[in-house]
């Protein structure tokens, strides 16, 4: 309202600057792995053995 009775004291600025997107970075391998598909470690040979 006018008044200022409803709403913030101040007005607030109607400027609203639109920037243009960043180039993205071309992806050539991924970056993270699921380590649900990770290879499982190699035992130790002597604790197969023993």
């Amino acid at each position: 309202d006018p008044t200022g009775r409803n709403g913030p004291k101040q007005d607030l600025p109607d400027i609203v600057t639109i920037l243009e997107p960043k180039d993205e970075a071309e992806i050539t391998e991924p970056s993270a792995q699921d380590p649900r598909f990770a290879p499982a470690a190699p035992a130790d040979e002597a604790a197969v053995e023993a």
